[in-house]
């Protein structure tokens, strides 16, 4: 008889555990997100530019679209899945792309903490993805985390503000080094389409 309820117990609260790990979230854009585009030169002065780098084909979770500013279900670690397609929109050679998000969660000291996804050495935070090619023009890729990559933040983030679960996620600066040496940022990426909120 204890067996049965045992199991019976087992039965019923396992879904319930799982499921309360499922909450909605929301990736959003900074709402002190830097307008306008620059390009630093060689001399290292930055000034405005006209020029969109690099823009957002789509915004995916689990291989699923999601829409900035509209919540959708995950579950704890669904960073780990988090993926931004970009294209190659400059008409220039790409050997680096670097973008910034931010946990409003993530207190620590007088700020907050966040992560990157990345492409390319120059801008990269120094996890290893192997060999990357230079993005030619018109060229599309997706910046995600590897396994590493993941785990390096999520251990850095969970003994820095004592937590690995987050709600929000507010995209950051983008930053694209090209071939030339020359990089261009943003605080808000154009969409090669217009679905998504911007």
């Amino acid at each position: 008889m204890k067996l049965i309820y045992l199991v019976l117990s087992i039965t019923i609260w396992c879904p319930l555990l799982v499921y309360s790990q499922v909450q909605d979230r929301v990736v959003d854009w900074h709402p002190q997100a830097l307008q306008g585009t620059f390009v630093k030169g060689m001399d290292g002065k930055q000034i405005p530019s006209n020029i969109e780098a690099v823009k957002v084909i789509e915004i995916k979770l689990d291989g699923k679209a999601i829409t900035l500013g509209q919540s959708f279900p995950a579950s704890g670690d669904w960073l780990k899945n988090l993926t931004v397609k970009v294209r190659n929109t400059s008409g220039k050679s790409i050997s680096s792309i670097r973008m910034h998000f931010n946990l409003p969660e993530a207190k620590y000291g007088e700020g907050t903490m966040g992560f990157s996804l990345e492409y390319g050495k120059p801008l990269s935070t120094g996890i290893n993805y192997g060999t990357q090619k230079i993005i030619l023009p018109d060229e599309e890729l997706v910046l995600y985390r590897n396994q590493a990559h993941y785990n390096r933040d999520r251990d850095g983030i969970a003994q820095s503000a004592g937590k690995t679960d987050f709600i929000e996620v507010l995209i950051g600066m983008t930053i694209v080094q090209f071939e030339d040496g020359s990089v261009w940022s943003t605080g808000k990426l154009q969409f090669t389409t217009n679905p998504i909120k911007l």
